[in-house]
């Protein structure tokens, strides 16, 4: 895989979203849809994945030509790939997900993340992330629109999530257990 750069949102570009979970009620697509009805046309959608919502998110996307493209499922580099060339990550499930694996690739990926549930702030470090007020469309709206508003946060973002991307290397987490069982066998 290629080196993790920073991301920035260079003026008069669209905003590159990437969604790579399933579309599915529990992961909360038709919301997420509805609140980008809401936010200007400065974005692009990338949906990978597939799943009970599918077919109706991709009717929902052409009544309401929203500038989303729906990959289906997709083998894993092809995914990797488009996350690394993403300025946000989103998730915005609520109340569901415990350990937000997406969370992780957008920050091994140094990409920014969108979500609403603020359990997921334990995943990613502060100062890399855009949190909604709410799981509401509207406010999920309100903080693309906010973002949007202030691009400079991509970058901000992106040099936060590629500062802490070290710590989420499985290498380092077993390093970290071998010093706590190294200690125990010395006691």
């Amino acid at each position: 895989p290629k080196e993790p750069t920073v991301k920035k949102l260079e003026a008069g570009e669209k905003i590159r979203m990437i969604w790579h979970s399933r579309v599915s009620a529990e992961k909360r697509m038709m919301p997420f849809l509805e609140a980008l009805t809401r936010v200007n046309k400065k974005y692009k959608l990338d949906v990978y994945g597939g799943g009970g919502d599918y077919w109706r998110a991709k009717r929902y996307v052409m009544i309401h030509n929203l500038n989303v493209v729906f990959h289906g499922n997709a083998d894993f580099e092809m995914v990797q790939d488009f996350i690394g060339r993403s300025h946000l990550d989103v998730l915005v499930s609520y109340g569901f997900d415990t350990f937000g694996m997406t969370l992780i690739e957008a920050e091994a990926s140094g990409v920014p993340v969108f979500f609403c549930d603020p359990d997921m702030k334990e995943i990613v470090p502060k100062g890399s992330f855009v949190m909604s007020r709410s799981e509401r469309p509207f406010e999920m709206a309100r903080a693309l629109n906010d973002l949007l508003d202030h691009p400079e946060r991509i970058e901000e973002m992106s040099k936060v999530m590629l500062k802490h991307q070290k710590e989420i290397l499985i290498s380092n987490r077993i390093k970290d257990l071998i010093k706590i069982f190294e200690g125990l066998v010395k006691k």
